[in-house]
């Protein structure tokens, strides 16, 4: 939170002197982000018992998503299609200049109310914490882990690049920047709704749904998608923005439900026999105590994989999509689909 507040108040500066302030903050913000993308496993497997974990997760996760669906839909309250370029410099500085109040304050607040959970400190202080290097050894040699982590990754790879270019998508077919970042905020609010939704079911029926909850979310995913391409060519923007709420109400849903699963491997592993978890690796043999996996290192990895995929999903997608033809959106869209059911056959693999 420190370094996202550091971050915000430096780009704050660039309208006024240099884009250099720009660059250096958002880095700074990058820094901090993983910290706060892996937090939520950590704290509902930390802080809360086994019938009330889903919903903590799932109020962690998609606390960061209501903070993306106000960057999308903030900047249109300050941005506009027809200002000029001082406008926009002028826009931007005020708009920058909110939300780095807003990170302050709230940072402020969260170091003087948020205290540690000191009886989980001492049980953790207990216990053999596996290092990185350790628990990518076990994880690689567990395949339930790598299908899951994989399913999940390209799951939210599709989220996260899709929302990346939907602008450039829909721009083919003559709707705007402002039109764009309504289409991400509406996709985004119906996803925390699909994602309540899908905790609640979650909480009742207990981490055995997590299969079949996952390929419904993703099946849906990618029905929604092929609604999406097809809703697209009729130019109704209406007809779009509902389409984009239901792929929405899916596909940020499996945020929750990724989460959820890295706690639910990491006790699998981790209630494995003592011998079974020293023997997928050689360097913890020793060990005194048992070894233990982190929650937050397991959502991290599939954070990890998620961002790598949908970073190099947007380096391809983004000059085929220049070119601002409509079979270039068509080509677009099937290689979402592609994504899609490789999940989909993924996670049917995972028993």
């Amino acid at each position: 939170m420190v370094l996202t507040t550091i971050g915000l108040w430096l780009r704050f500066l660039a309208p006024y002197y240099t884009f250099v302030y720009a660059i250096i903050g958002q880095t700074i913000m990058a820094i901090g982000q993983p910290f706060m993308y892996n937090a939520p496993p950590k704290i509902s497997a930390t802080w809360f018992e086994e019938d009330q974990r889903i919903m903590a997760t799932s109020i962690g996760a998609y606390a960061n998503v209501v903070g993306v669906a106000f960057g999308c839909f903030v900047p249109a309250f300050y941005m506009h299609d027809e200002d000029t370029v001082d406008e926009a410099k002028h826009n931007l500085a005020d708009m920058s200049f909110m939300l780095a109040v807003a990170s302050t304050i709230i940072c402020v607040l969260s170091l003087l109310f948020i205290k540690d959970n000191k009886q989980a400190a001492i049980q953790q202080s207990e216990e053999e914490q596996v290092s990185l290097k350790q628990t990518m050894v076990i994880l690689l040699k567990n395949s339930s882990f790598i299908k899951v982590a994989l399913s999940h990754s390209l799951a939210m790879t599709f989220f996260f690049s899709f929302v990346t270019v939907l602008e450039q998508m829909i721009s083919v077919y003559g709707f705007t920047s402002t039109q764009a970042s309504y289409l991400s905020t509406a996709l985004q609010i119906a996803g925390l709704l699909g994602g309540a939704i899908y905790s609640i079911i979650l909480t009742k029926l207990g981490s055995g749904t997590f299969k079949a909850t996952s390929l419904v979310i993703i099946g849906g995913t990618f029905i929604t998608l092929i609604l999406f391409h097809f809703l697209l060519q009729t130019r109704n923007y209406y007809l779009l923005l509902t389409a984009t709420c239901l792929n929405g109400f899916f596909s940020l849903s499996q945020f929750s439900v990724a989460y959820e699963m890295s706690i639910h491997v990491s006790r699998e592993i981790n209630n494995m026999p003592y011998q079974e978890i020293t023997s997928f690796s050689n360097s913890i043999e020793d060990a005194k105590k048992k070894p233990v996996l982190g929650e937050a290192t397991i959502s991290g990895i599939i954070n990890l994989l998620a961002n790598l995929c949908a970073f190099i999903a947007v380096l391809i997608l983004t000059p085929i999509l220049d070119r601002g033809l409509e079979i270039d959106v068509s080509i677009t869209d099937a290689i979402f689909a592609v994504i899609l059911l490789i999940s989909i056959v993924l996670m049917m693999l995972y028993k």
